[in-house]
């Protein structure tokens, strides 16, 4: 299979072209086995595990559909599933990244606070530690509200979920380690910062932030 692909020219480079094309046929031999009407049948690592969360395929399932309808199909999977799960976690950000690509910002950031919200329930004390899936879920959530907050102009509650979704992966990973979901929220917090307050006071709050200064 790996060799038709290359014969097929598909590029092999960092990005994942070749990764992404292994899934998505590895989704279609799946397919092949069950009747495609079930939501979680369509959870996929990759259709929005942070960064590779391209347009495709993958976010067919929600292309087009009223936000009640889609709420209606991530409160089944919160019923099958369990809240906390990562499956779950993963699908609900594909509702929300489907909503973002179709440029109907209303809906992703309705999804996106609703997500956050079940966040907040697990509290400051939550032991991520043990449970680290959940904190990279739990901190993309973050990313993807202040994603939603900057598409909508509202940059001050922009900033504050990037940096929320800092702080959660700073409690298991140390701030001298590099950390993709981390640096994405940055960037977001940066951005969002120089907008409000310019480029000098951005430098100066993820500066800190990477030198691990409450300060």
């Amino acid at each position: 299979m790996f060799e038709a692909l290359e014969d097929a020219h598909l590029p092999l480079d960092s990005t994942g072209h070749l990764y992404l094309a292994y899934d998505s046929y590895c989704r279609y031999l799946w397919f092949s086995k069950n009747d495609q009407t079930q939501l979680k049948d369509h959870f996929s690592y990759n259709q929005a595990s942070f960064p590779r969360a391209d347009a495709g395929e993958f976010y067919e399932i929600f292309r087009g559909k009223p936000l009640e309808l889609v709420k209606l199909d991530l409160a089944r999977v919160d019923g099958d599933l369990g809240e906390e799960n990562h499956e779950v976690f993963s699908i609900w950000h594909t509702a929300i990244r489907s909503f973002g690509y179709e440029q109907r910002h209303e809906e992703m950031f309705n999804l996106a606070q609703t997500l956050s919200i079940r966040v907040d329930r697990l509290g400051y004390e939550f032991e991520y530690h043990q449970w680290r899936q959940l904190n990279l879920d739990s901190s993309l959530s973050y990313f993807l509200l202040g994603d939603a907050y900057e598409k909508r102009g509202d940059f001050q509650n922009a900033r504050a979920a990037f940096y929320e979704a800092c702080r959660l992966r700073d409690i298991i990973i140390p701030v001298d380690n590099y950390d993709s979901a981390r640096i994405a929220a940055l960037r977001g917090l940066e951005s969002t910062t120089q907008k409000l307050e310019g480029r000098s006071v951005a430098n100066f709050l993820c500066k800190q932030l990477l030198n691990g200064s409450n300060e």
